[in-house]
């Protein structure tokens, strides 16, 4: 005649998780069975138990009553938490969606961008970058984005080319599938701020002064447009702004007043954006040379 042994042990690999101490998980009877606990562990969800540290074959739930013998269980976890990720411009640092663009960023010359993601769980993945002139309103609109991504080693480094314009998205995937969207604010990227034009004016000829403001490459900077003109006592009603032609027109009643020695100006820019921007850089491009009869 057999004699089968009463109560059995349980041994539980937790894998990082935990759980409430006590003895009624640590045993079964037999006849009795027992329902197998809910461990936790931070920013993870919990994915079942399971008979071998592989995960393989089905999830156990509970011992029933007819089993027999001590038993081995190791927990399963899944990772459901985002990475997180920064896109760093020089100073200027930023580690999640904006909503909201609260300022312009304006770079002249070679401008590096940084892109970093972190994964305390299962580990980052991939790190990939987009720039686009789009200003996606939510971080679904830009995973749902299929082209124009490039991938880059995590905290390395890529350049704005000349006369950029638009947002840089960063794309951060861990190695269980959760994808974290990061959003600069708007970028300009431009060429020069301290272009200089000559341009002639007979002093006396009681005539307005047309500037052309597109001999310059790119001078209006992508859609920008003049907001104010500074400089050797200058005023609004001075000139004339004609922002669809690009032009400038000094009137003759302030030309007449200035000397014949070359006169440097600064031209103020604004962003042409919903969100109206006085733009943080002024181009000094006009130097008046007025010459005597």
């Amino acid at each position: 005649m057999s004699v089968i042994a009463s109560n059995y042990t349980i041994t539980y690999n937790l894998n990082g998780g935990t759980q409430e101490v006590g003895d009624d998980w640590n045993s079964y009877t037999f006849g009795t069975g027992l329902t197998l606990p809910t461990p936790t562990r931070t920013g993870w969800t919990f994915g079942g138990w399971y008979a071998n540290e592989d995960f393989t074959g089905s999830e156990v739930t509970a011992i029933s009553a007819t089993d027999t013998g001590n038993r081995e269980f190791w927990a399963k976890w899944i990772d459901t938490t985002d990475p997180t990720g920064e896109i760093k411009l020089r100073n200027n640092a930023f580690t999640a969606f904006l909503n909201t663009i609260t300022f312009g960023l304006f770079f002249k010359g070679m401008v590096d961008v940084t892109i970093t993601g972190e994964d305390g769980q299962s580990g980052v993945k991939t790190v990939e970058y987009l720039l686009s002139d789009t200003a996606y309103d939510t971080e679904d609109e830009v995973k749902a984005v299929t082209s124009g991504w490039e991938t880059i080693a995590n905290g390395g480094t890529f350049s704005i080319t000349a006369n950029f314009k638009g947002y840089i998205y960063a794309r951060i995937t861990d190695k269980a599938g959760n994808v974290k969207i990061v959003r600069s604010d708007d970028v300009v990227r431009y060429t020069d701020s301290q272009t200089e034009v000559e341009v002639s004016y007979v002093f006396g000829s009681d005539v307005d002064l047309d500037v052309d403001l597109t001999v310059v490459d790119n001078i209006a900077m992508n859609e920008n447009t003049v907001k104010s003109i500074t400089g050797n006592g200058i005023e609004d009603g001075d000139y004339i702004v004609d922002n669809n032609t690009n032009t400038i027109t000094f009137k003759k009643e302030f030309m007449a007043n200035l000397s014949p020695e070359a006169m440097p100006f600064r031209i103020n820019y604004q962003r042409s954006q919903t969100y109206a921007l006085t733009a943080k850089l002024a181009k000094k491009i006009m130097q008046i040379q007025q010459n005597k009869w």
